[in-house]
């Protein structure tokens, strides 16, 4: 789905915010995003759009294009999460986020990391708010456990492997999956830019302790329990 450069967020009947994306790259089409839950997390009395400052919320919906009704029933509308903030820290991260996405990022969304459809924001109140639009993911599997770790093992190396340093992926919850139960690895608000020497598919363990290894694959291996030849590691 192709999002423009305008988005109404829709969280219910009484309240709807208008924001503006900032690429010029995007065509001028207007977006609906329909909110079906409420908060996924840290919710407020006072609402999404007068709750605390530089705190992300994420919402779950659908992402509606304005057209006519024949052009939108071609296709069922995408499930997304709305990663939403109010406050300026919040936003200028989430700005980088989507500059990593927009980047690094960019062959692997659908496939180790989420789709992007954009990053919009705008001003409520005197306050800048803003929000990624991601695919849905959620944190339901099916796979037993040692493949699951196999498949996760698998998207981070392919992560060095495109420069980026996640930093906290110690914290499984960011490990989500697809509709069709592939691995995607979220929230890049704190990754940074990483020349890694030990990304290819060739575990720590074999490649030895050497000054070049990468600390963040190292410790994955070990928590995970598992190498990139898919062979799990033998605890002694």
């Amino acid at each position: 789905m192709i999002v423009g450069t305008t988005l109404d967020v829709i969280f219910d009947e009484f309240t709807a915010v208008r924001l503006q994306s900032r690429s010029r790259k995007s065509p001028d089409a207007y977006v609906k995003l329909n909110s079906k839950w409420n908060f996924c997390a840290d919710a407020t009395p006072a609402g999404p759009t007068q709750g605390a400052l530089n705190i992300n919320r994420v919402y779950h919906a659908t992402l509606e294009t304005y057209q006519s009704p024949v052009a939108r029933s071609r296709a069922d509308p995408p499930e997304v999460a709305v990663k939403w903030v109010r406050g300026s820290l919040g936003v200028e991260k989430m700005r980088y986020e989507a500059a990593l996405y927009r980047g690094e990022l960019k062959h692997l969304q659908g496939d180790v990391v989420p789709r992007f459809y954009g990053l919009f924001t705008g001003e409520i109140d005197g306050e800048v708010v803003g929000c990624l639009v991601l695919e849905w993911c959620n944190n339901s599997y099916s796979l037993k456990r040692e493949e699951l770790n196999r498949r996760r093992m698998s998207a981070i190396y392919r992560l060095h492997a495109a420069g980026i340093l996640h930093g906290q992926l110690r914290d499984a919850g960011h490990f989500l999956y697809s509709q069709d139960g592939r691995v995607r690895i979220v929230d890049f608000s704190t990754a940074r830019l990483h020349h890694c020497p030990t990304h290819s598919e060739c575990s720590t363990f074999e490649r030895g302790r050497s000054p070049e290894i990468c600390e963040e694959l190292s410790t994955m291996e070990v928590c995970l329990g598992i190498c990139s030849a898919g062979w799990a590691i033998q605890s002694h």
